[in-house]
C-alpha cells in the first residue's frame, strides 16, 4: 500500500478512520465513517477560520488599516460563517462516501507507528490553529478599537 496514491485529505481521513477503528473496533463501518468525516470536517473548518484570520491580518498590514470580517454586512457574515462551517462537511462527505468500509490492508497501513505519529500531529495542530486565530483576530480587534 503506497501512501503517495492518496491526496492529503484522503490520507488525513484514512489516518483518522484507522484511529477510530483501533479505539472502537466494535463500531460499525458506517459509524466510524461518520465520526471520521465529522472530525476531518471540523479540522478543515477550523483551518479555514485560521486562514481567514491570517489573511485579514495580512491584508490589514498591507493596507495599513484594519480589514475585519465582522465589519461585513450581517447577511455576508452569516453566509460566510455558514459556508465555513457546513461546506467542508458536505464536500468531505461526498468525497469519502465510497470509502465507508476500509479494507484490512489499508487499516493496518494507516495504523502503523509513523501514521499514528502523524495523526497526533494533526490533533496537536488544533491548539496551534486556535492560537493563530486568537492572535490574528486579537490584533485586529485591538487595532480596530483604537
Amino acid at each position: 500500500m503506497e501512501d503517495a496514491r492518496h491526496d492529503l485529505l484522503t490520507r488525513v481521513y484514512l489516518r483518522h478512520y484507522a484511529f477510530l477503528h483501533r479505539v472502537y473496533p466494535r463500531q460499525s463501518a458506517q459509524a466510524t465513517y461518520h465520526f471520521a468525516t465529522l472530525g476531518i470536517s471540523g479540522l478543515v473548518s477550523f483551518t479555514l477560520v485560521a486562514l481567514t484570520a491570517a489573511f485579514s491580518l495580512a491584508v490589514s498590514l498591507i493596507l495599513q488599516r484594519p480589514v475585519v470580517p465582522w465589519a461585513l454586512p450581517d447577511w455576508a457574515l452569516i453566509a460566510g460563517v455558514a459556508g465555513t462551517v457546513f461546506l467542508p462537511g458536505f464536500v468531505i462527505d461526498a468525497k469519502f462516501r465510497n470509502v465507508v468500509e476500509v479494507n484490512r490492508e489499508v487499516l493496518e497501513f494507516y495504523s502503523s507507528e509513523s501514521k499514528r505519529m502523524r495523526w497526533w500531529l494533526m490533533v496537536l495542530s488544533i491548539p496551534a490553529l486556535g492560537a493563530i486565530t486568537a492572535a490574528c483576530f486579537g490584533i485586529l480587534r485591538a487595532w480596530s478599537d483604537a
